[in-house]
């Protein structure tokens, strides 16, 4: 410099580029320290994982993916793309950061279309990201569903009884329905290559609705669900709908109204039978509720009186299949049967027919379905444990097994799935209330009609298929003879697995199944029709002993009533001469003397059977443990 000026001027750049400098030494400064605290902080949670894996003994794969889903995680920081790192921020600050964030994500979303942007853009707030590995299940068929999920890189297969049917690609979304109406998965998602995803939870979804502002919205958005369900069950042979209801008493008002309504459509069905009239013809108190379309019920799909149809899928049922698994093994049958007018399996068995949209699917005849269920239940007598109270809480654990335990997820044959449903509705059909060794020694006419191996058996599925044959209860109608062939054999097969003398052999036979598989099923296993059918004879058996993994209030209303069961048998064998079978006394009560030893040698290891192959029954097996250890204190004692 040559002048003051000059020299001032040099001065002050110095000092400026020395600042600028410093300041941009501090910020690469702050990021390495940054960097280095989170490597050291993702080295420190990768130990704790490896400790943990060890410690828990996992498969080698297992940890691998374990591994190197973490490291995916912490290479694309998804660990730090929670919007909820924005709560500090004010909320206008939030929103606007917000509305920079694709709002078109949920605008996408038929369901989410319509809503104001304030909700658009509290539900951006509550989206999660999610790292899907390549080959790894997103979503399972049959699964109750809890989340949505938004792809924003990668690839998804969607997958539909073992078939692909879609993919989907960055910008699109899948499960929608689920944060709405927790319902089982009509298909399976697989990633095809590492996703990136958003998702958003029911829990966090329910959050938002109970806040006040957007109540208008979701009652919206209830009613648009509904619409894509459907339209779905129109199109498609895969509907789950599952409708909740938290409030209780609510529930039980419902379905007392819902047991009402049944009652009343069954007095609509029998007037229009037998007379030829409408719902007029019904006591005053009735036909302003009953009001059918008579075309339509001729035609053999019904049209459900308006109050059945909104109450009926209040069912206490439908509230168990969507909370915990020690909810669904709560289900109280004598409760059921006494809110639903004494005819549960009726209700409950037309309600499952429709819920899992067999009716379209198979093309049934529901008039006549209806016809054949209520002959089923007038089939059962008063005896005190083989009735229609049994068959109904057989009914339901089985449901439950097969589509919360996960099982449905590996039948692949509907007329196999058709089958089993059928087989336990029917396999207790007109029980007289007595074994097949009481059959045997007093040579009954059963015997010799239908022999002396599985005698019960054979005499529950001969007569209920010829009930079912008969014109007014031939629901079957739309199968052809072929398929109808088929589902005979399967009927026939699952309802005979109910004979405990068969027990041993099936349970080998399920225990070499269990040694091709080590480490369980998968939705896309390759299994032959008679694998699965012996999987779900297994899972017949378990839900036929399904009381022994209720609660133990529930599970010793099941023991009296058996008790008392084998004691009329034993007031027979008495009145005819014979000797008295070891569980028949009345004095003695040996059937309760011998519950720790039925858990411990029959129960407890059949639902460790099922377990191994379904982790997600587990819970019936733990319960069924309980009540033993109960047991067992109670005879120390």
């Amino acid at each position: 410099p040559e002048t003051p000026l000059e020299t001032t001027f040099m001065i002050i750049a110095q000092i400026l580029a020395i600042t600028a400098y410093t300041t941009l030494l501090g910020n690469l400064v702050s990021v390495f320290e940054e960097l280095r605290m989170s490597e050291a902080q993702f080295q420190s949670r990768m130990l704790d994982l490896s400790i943990w894996s060890e410690q828990n003994k996992l498969p080698e794969p297992l940890k691998a993916k374990i591994f190197r889903y973490e490291k995916l995680a912490f290479q694309r920081g998804l660990n730090k793309l929670s919007l909820s790192t924005l709560d500090s921020l004010p909320s206008h600050l939030v929103n606007e950061i917000v509305a920079q964030m694709e709002p078109s994500v949920i605008k996408q979303v038929p369901l989410f279309a319509k809503a104001d942007a304030s909700f658009q853009r509290a539900m951006l707030r509550i989206c999660k990201p999610v790292l899907c590995l390549k080959g790894d299940y997103l979503i399972r068929q049959g699964e109750i569903g809890q989340e949505m999920y938004f792809v924003k890189s990668g690839r998804l297969d969607v997958i539909v009884n073992g078939r692909k049917v879609t993919e989907k690609y960055p910008g699109e979304y899948v499960g929608e329905i689920s944060v709405v109406f927790a319902q089982p998965r009509t298909a399976s998602v697989i990633a095809m290559e590492d996703t990136e995803l958003l998702s958003i939870s029911k829990k966090d979804f329910d959050e938002l609705k109970d806040t006040e502002e957007y109540g208008d919205t979701f009652s919206r958005i209830r009613e648009a669900a509904r619409g894509v369900i459907n339209e779905r069950l129109q199109r498609s042979d895969l509907p789950r709908i599952c409708i909740d209801s938290d409030d209780e008493d609510d529930e039980l008002v419902e379905l007392q109204s819902a047991a009402t309504a049944m009652l009343c459509f069954f007095d609509y069905l029998t007037s229009s039978s037998e007379n030829d009239s409408s719902a007029d013809a019904l006591p005053a108190e009735k036909g302003k509720e009953v009001e059918a379309d008579l075309t339509d019920a001729k035609s053999g799909h019904l049209s459900l009186p308006p109050t059945f149809n909104d109450t009926f899928l209040q069912l206490e049922l439908q509230k168990s299949m969507t909370k915990s698994y020690k909810e669904i093994v709560g289900f109280d049958s004598f409760r059921f049967d006494s809110l639903s007018c004494g005819k549960p399996l009726t209700i409950l068995s037309f309600y499952l027919f429709r819920k899992w949209n067999m009716s379209r699917a198979l093309q049934i005849n529901e008039t006549k379905l209806l016809n054949f269920l209520s002959q089923v239940e007038k089939s059962m007598t008063s005896i005190p444990y083989h009735n229609a109270v049994h068959v109904t809480d057989v009914l339901q654990m089985y449901t439950s097994l097969l589509f919360r335990g996960g099982v449905a997820s590996v039948i692949g044959d509907r007329l196999l799935l058709l089958s089993s449903f059928l087989a336990v509705i029917i396999h207790d059909f007109a029980h007289p209330g007595v074994n097949n060794l009481f059959l045997a020694r007093t040579n009954s006419e059963m015997v010799q009609k239908y022999g002396e191996c599985s005698t019960l058996e054979e005499y529950h599925f001969a007569s209920a298929w010829a009930a079912l044959l008969e014109e007014k209860n031939f629901f079957l109608g739309g199968l052809s003879p072929d398929d109808l062939e088929t589902v005979r054999i399967h009927v026939h097969d699952l309802v005979l697995a109910t004979d405990m003398a068969r027990h041993e052999g099936i349970v080998k036979e399920y225990e070499k199944l269990l040694e091709q598989f080590p480490v369980g099923l998968e939705p896309t296993s390759i299994l032959t029709v008679d694998e699965q059918k012996l999987i779900l004879k297994v899972v017949v058996k378990c839900s036929d002993l399904g009381h022994l993994g209720r609660p133990y209030s529930i599970h010793l209303q099941w023991v009296d009533a058996l008790a008392e069961e084998f004691c009329q048998q034993g007031d027979m064998e008495r009145s005819l001469g014979l000797e008295v079978g070891l569980l028949n006394h009345r004095d003695q009560k040996k059937l309760q003397i011998i519950q720790p030893e039925f858990y411990s040698n029959i129960g407890i290891p059949l639902f460790a059977d099922m377990a191994r192959l379904f982790p997600k029954t587990k819970d019936l097996y733990n319960e069924a443990r309980v009540n033993c250890r109960i047991w067992e204190t109670r005879f120390q004692k």
